[in-house]
């Protein structure tokens, strides 16, 4: 082989096993700090078991920023609210963790009550003639 071509081939391996190294460094980055999903899911599961009524609610968590960088908790997530129960409507909640490395970040979530009703087709005065005036 010419030498041109190994010192080609030297180059691309040198690039081959730098990039190698920085994807190791940053997998193991990721594995140092506490996932968005962890955290609404600890969101979802207090909402969820401290709601004031058995009804139908739909719940809209708010958006964690995706570059937020916070150590990885040791212990369980400690999620709480300034309100003593959570009702429909606006909600801020709070995240906490209480191990070496603490910190806490607030957020809210939107609490929608679904209803069941009953929409008529047909006018009421319809509905009055023909059957309640006879």
């Amino acid at each position: 082989m010419p030498k041109k071509w190994l010192n080609l081939m030297k180059k691309i391996n040198f690039i081959l096993v730098i990039l190698l190294f920085a994807s190791q460094i940053q997998s193991s980055n990721a594995a140092q700090y506490q996932s968005i999903a962890s955290i609404q899911k600890a969101i979802t599961h207090y909402v969820h078991t401290h709601l004031t009524s058995s009804s139908d609610y739909k719940l809209k968590l708010g958006q964690i920023d995706n570059r937020l960088k916070l150590a990885l908790c040791n212990e369980e997530l400690t999620v709480f609210s300034q309100k003593v129960s959570l009702k429909a409507g606006r909600n801020s909640i709070g995240i906490k963790c209480n191990s070496n490395k603490k910190w806490t970040i607030y957020t809210y979530q939107y609490l929608s009550r679904c209803h069941r009703t009953i929409s008529a087709n047909q006018t009421w005065r319809f509905f009055y003639e023909k059957y309640l005036t006879t």
